[in-house]
């Protein structure tokens, strides 16, 4: 090699570490830097073989790789060999290791990106690896980048906030033959090849600016629907700082005005979608640096004792330095409970807004009326904030522009018949303002449509493009049977209850569970202390049982005994709660129960959720809805439902669960006689009759295939759907067929049915 030692390739290691270490505001623990080592040596071993080295000349390099002498370890010409021997066995590159997960994750916690600052400190190291013998070439480049992929998609798929690297792969590659590139950091030799060592500290330390084209992040807000308001008022903010930047270049004055801003406007409107865009709008027009956003809210600036308020609210605002600072819900700082802290909040945020005032700005968002109150309740926020910007609720025709946007994300097709159908649904939303989320609103009804679409098909044979793709009008109207009644009763809710065939034992504990509630009710009314009464319920049983159906009798039922505010269910399972990467998870399982608060969350082989082992996100899922299950008690249901063995295995496996979940509803398997019955509530619905022959085979079918084979109530609209099928088939094919029997089912059509698969 062309080292003339071994402390040179340590010293160049241990430097580009140090140097990342020293720019985290943390202190690195001591494992943390072991497992570093151990993957930069893995990182050193697969990047060598990738160059075709040799074993015995990779061993003396391998032993360097080290931060501090007690992390020193020796490996064997051996060992490496029996390694090399491995990476030639299949196709392999080193996989994502824990602490960068964990840095990671601390990012998306602190809106920081020290996770992208590692990637480019150890993109230093891999490029010292691969130059201990001679220069960096394209085939060595491209070993790099796949190492440096799979760690730049896990920042990206955690949305870790941009920091722009001050150096590119293909700068090291020289145009001409020079000497081994860990020469030229320890030698400085000042030829064409750039210098690793003057790279060290930028890659860990400084944000250089990355050159982008003016005005792309304002295509991007021009881009959004709506939002009329908000676009003008950002391109007049715009336009000004561009004609005071040419009047600076022009050696006129230059007008100083306050860049903060105050957001008002319903939930859903896109505020902090506007507002991450004022960040990179902000950075391209000079104003900020960086142009990353830091969201926050009253509880991340507010601590609990006095004197630690200020520190944690300066600690928010150094993150921020170089963007912006969004406060969400601003209003809620005002120190309605004489308690001081929220004052604390708000003074030390004026006295940074003024000390910082170049470095950072603003935006304080929230309901129109509060938002108002909030400004004029502090001179010093009155004279910070002095710009205003509406954000209007979107409109019918808009709440549809941004539905299908959803669908051209998602690749669906809208059939035309359902298209006034949706429409029809946000003209009903809009109209209810105490629940309407305006964005929100759409994305909660785009994702229960594409679910509800997703059921359909599945029962579909022949799964095409095509079929996948398209959204039905029966795709859409679901929310036809989630509509509150107005006329609603708790009569009307057990009519219905008690119409459906079966589920004796379900209808009985569901009446003992009303005159409970009532019984307590009554009791408070006369003063009485009442025991604490959990409504979440666990439904057990075998599919088909009617648990889904009964559920959302259970919202209708618990929104008229005055227990919940809109009765609306919310039906998920693992699939809707459960996201892919880290902290995703907590984010779309909150979605879910946003969409759900007011009624019931009804959750389907919930057991799957802690199927998955210890380090599964799904455990993150269940933390989420125990700790919403404790805040909105008042006004939220959760149902869990499922096979009786997992369900009980599920609930007892988290004492949180066990203590939430404490009374069971089993469904029983159907009868041959309910079964019997079930099938005939499918023919009067849809005006068709039995014949007495028809009778007789239905009822043998049913006794030689059990409730639970065929799927209880699912099996028989299953069979339903055959029989009227085969039906159609035989009428067809009639010449000579009565007007009064093209409603009539024959045993000729049940046998012919039953042996469809």
């Amino acid at each position: 090699m062309s080292w003339n030692n071994k402390e040179n390739l340590h010293s160049c290691y241990k430097r580009i570490l140090s140097a990342f270490m020293k720019s985290v505001p943390f202190v690195v623990a001591p494992a943390t830097i072991n497992q570093i080592d151990t993957y930069c040596r893995t990182c050193a071993l697969y990047l060598w073989h990738k160059a075709g080295r040799d074993a015995a000349e990779c061993t003396n390099d391998l032993n360097c790789i080290y931060s501090t002498e007690k992390l020193q370890t020796q490996y064997s010409t051996d060992q490496i060999a029996h390694a090399f021997s491995l990476l030639s066995k299949r196709d392999y590159v080193p996989s994502i290791p824990g602490f960068f997960t964990d840095l990671i994750k601390e990012d998306v916690h602190n809106r920081s990106s020290y996770s992208r600052k590692l990637l480019e400190c150890l993109t230093l190291v891999f490029l010292a690896f691969a130059t201990t013998t001679e220069p960096l070439d394209e085939k060595k480049s491209q070993s790099i980048q796949e190492i440096r992929n799979s760690l730049a998609q896990a920042c990206d798929t955690a949305n870790v906030i941009p920091y722009n690297a001050p150096f590119a792969l293909r700068d090291f590659i020289p145009k001409k033959k020079t000497q081994s590139l860990l020469n030229v950091s320890v030698t400085n030799t000042g030829n064409n090849t750039p210098d690793i060592k003057d790279h060290i500290s930028q890659a860990s330390v400084k944000t250089p600016e990355k050159k982008e084209h003016r005005k792309s992040a304002l295509a991007e807000l021009n881009q959004l629907v709506g939002l009329k308001t908000a676009k003008k008022e950002i391109q007049e903010l715009y336009d000004f700082a561009q004609i005071q930047q040419y009047r600076k270049q022009q050696g006129l004055p230059c007008s100083d005005i306050s860049y903060h801003l105050v957001f008002s406007g319903n939930p859903g409107t896109g505020k902090t979608t506007v507002a991450r865009l004022v960040g990179q709008i902000y950075k391209e027009i000079g104003v900020v640096n960086i142009g990353h956003t830091v969201e926050v809210s009253a509880k991340d600036l507010i601590a609990g004792y006095v004197g630690q308020t200020a520190i944690k609210t300066a600690e928010v605002i150094e993150k921020a330095q170089g963007g912006i600072l969004f406060i969400d819900e601003a209003y809620t700082l005002l120190d309605r409970n004489n308690q001081g802290y929220g004052q604390e909040a708000i003074d030390t945020l004026l006295k940074e807004m003024e000390d910082k005032r170049d470095r950072f700005a603003v935006i304080a968002a929230g309901y129109e009326t509060l938002m108002d109150q909030f400004i004029n309740s502090n001179p010093g926020l009155k004279s910070r904030f002095n710009r205003y910007i509406h954000f209007d609720d979107y409109s019918t025709d808009e709440l549809m522009t941004i539905f299908k946007s959803f669908c051209k994300k998602g690749a669906y097709v809208l059939d035309e018949e359902a298209i006034p159908a949706i429409a029809k649904y946000f003209e009903n939303a809009s109209a209810d303002r105490s629940s309407f989320a305006n964005a929100r609103t759409v994305r909660n009804y785009y994702e229960k449509t594409i679910s509800k679409q997703a059921s359909r098909v599945s029962l579909i044979k022949d799964k095409t493009p095509d079929v996948l793709s398209l959204i039905k009008y029966e795709d859409v109207i679901w929310w036809k049977d989630e509509i509150s009644d107005k006329e609603d009763s708790l009569e009307k809710a057990l009519e219905d209850l008690n119409a459906l065939v079966g589920l004796s034992t379900v209808k009985e504990e569901i009446s003992d569970l009303i005159l409970m509630v009532k019984h307590q009710q009554l009791r408070k009314a006369q003063g009485l202390k009442n025991p604490s009464l959990s409504l979440h319920l666990s439904f057990v049983g075998n599919p088909g049982t009617g648990k889904t159906t009964v559920a959302r009798l259970i919202a209708r039922i618990y929104k008229c005994l005055g227990l919940l505010s809109k009765g609306i269910l919310v039906e998920t399972d693992r699939s809707g709660l459960v996201a892919g990467y880290v902290g995703q998870t907590a984010i779309k399982t909150q979605s879910v129960i946003s969409s759900a608060l007011g009624g019931v969350l009804f959750v389907d082989e919930a057991y799957a959720l802690a199927s998955g082992g210890p380090n599964d996100y799904g455990q993150e899922a269940i933390d989420t809805l125990l700790k919403a299950m404790e805040d909105n008690r008042n006004d939220f249901v959760v149902i869990i439902a499922g096979y009786e063995d997992l369900m009980d295995h599920f609930i007892h496996s988290n004492p949180g669960l066990e203590s939430r979940f404490n009374r069971y509803i089993h469904f029983s398997d159907y009868s041959v006689n309910e079964m019997i019955s079930i099938f005939k509530s499918f023919c009067s619905t849809n005006q068709y009759s039995l014949s007495e022959n028809a009778e007789q085979e239905l009822t043998n079918y049913f006794i030689k295939n059990t409730s639970a084979s065929i799927g209880n109530g699912r099996g028989v609209r299953n069979l339903f759907e055959k029989v009227i099928t085969q039906q159609a088939k035989r009428i067809a094919g009639s010449n000579d067929i009565a007007p009064e029997e093209i409603s009539i089912i024959t045993g000729q059509d049940i046998q012919a049915a039953s042996n469809k698969r």
